[in-house]
């Protein structure tokens, strides 16, 4: 891969272990993105709260050893797999607008209070539902 990227480095320079040091340090990072996207869709990697309320950020999630990881999501897939399955599934919509939104059309979410939302309980249908396209 980094000779790919980079040609005319050289190996066994300092540039060259530079590049690849950053280059292993990020595919390690992401690792556990991956392991969670191939699990439940790539959908999920927009639902995993990084900031504000819930103190996670994506170096905790990176830094996590990989048989850890393995556990966590099949815990996840165990006790709320169906559901975040069908959330990531509608997630995809909104990952897809980066590309090419559609103006005639919002998300129930977009026109929702936010305290509506919380009050929702775990797994409930009715999240899925404000991840869907109004008429």
């Amino acid at each position: 891969m980094l000779s790919q990227a980079y040609p005319k480095l050289m190996r066994h320079t300092v540039e060259y272990d530079k590049r690849l040091t950053t280059l292993k340090n990020r595919l390690s990072q992401g690792r556990n993105w991956h392991m969670l996207a191939a699990q439940f869709g790539t959908g999920i990697l927009a639902l995993v709260p990084t900031d504000g309320d819930f103190g996670i950020h994506d170096r905790d999630i990176e830094r996590l050893p990989v048989d850890d990881f393995k556990l966590l999501i099949n815990i996840l897939d165990e006790e709320r797999g169906g559901f975040l399955c069908k959330c990531s599934q509608q997630m995809t919509h909104f990952l897809n607008l980066l590309s090419g939104p559609i103006p005639e059309r919002k998300y129930m979410l977009e026109d929702m209070d936010g305290s509506l939302v919380k009050e929702e309980p775990f797994d409930s249908p009715g999240l899925i539902e404000y991840l869907e396209l109004d008429g």
